[in-house]
């Protein structure tokens, strides 16, 4: 059996007897910027960061082609609403160094028999990578004593700074200038 890609435990798969494999594959990768203008000149670029990865590809479930359509969305919708991130993997390669999850199962074109059992089912599948949420830093407790030893007393927060004067506008002769003070 050629397993042409997995996550988790699921795989897609070509065997002699089973055809579970999947088409109109896409990977987006992208950063996120932000536009901080002045009003006057084109914005500029601050780079923020890199955004998360997104896979997305179509699966084909037949009967004719070996497979269970039911069962296998049934094992996918539980997948997705598990919201449980898994290692995504094409051939033996890791996708990313990050897990992802499976966002959404989407169904269409489904064929079903005669007795109502789902014969054919397309599914696109939506992935996105994970990343742990890091853990925030914990509010600064300073001790009192100075030093680096640590008596246990905690400092007391410092006062907010002024604020800042107003600005005030003065003119003469018909020119006015900001003056701050």
């Amino acid at each position: 059996m050629g397993v042409v890609a997995s996550w988790g435990s699921y795989s897609w798969s070509v065997a002699p007897d089973t055809i579970k494999t999947f088409y109109d594959y896409t990977r987006k990768t992208a950063y996120k910027t932000e536009k901080v203008e002045d009003g006057k000149n084109k914005p500029g670029t601050t780079r923020v960061a890199p955004e998360l990865t997104e896979i997305k590809f179509s699966v084909i479930l037949s009967m004719d082609l070996g497979v269970n359509p039911s069962a296998e969305l049934n094992a996918l919708r539980d997948a997705c609403e598990g919201g449980e991130p898994q290692t995504l993997l094409f051939g033996n390669v890791p996708a990313s160094k990050h897990r992802f999850l499976l966002k959404n199962v989407s169904e269409k074109d489904a064929a079903w028999g005669p007795d109502g059992q789902m014969l054919a089912v397309s599914a696109d599948l939506d992935f996105e990578e994970y990343v742990k949420e890091k853990a925030k830093p914990p509010a600064s407790t300073e001790t009192a004593g100075g030093g680096g030893g640590s008596s246990g007393t905690k400092k007391k927060a410092s006062a907010p700074p002024p604020p800042t004067p107003p600005k005030v506008f003065v003119g003469g002769g018909g020119v006015n200038k900001l003056v701050k003070y």
